[in-house]
């Protein structure tokens, strides 16, 4: 359990450049499309 939770704070700061970005961008759709602005 360690270490699989080592290797997932691993990979997260590994892909943390574009991942992290993709993600907001995608929460900021999603939220825009619940109040209705698009």
């Amino acid at each position: 359990m360690g270490l699989f939770e080592n290797e997932k704070e691993e990979e997260e700061i590994n892909t943390s450049g574009w991942e992290v970005t993709v993600r907001l961008t995608v929460s900021a759709f999603m939220a825009a499309a619940r109040i209705g602005i698009l």
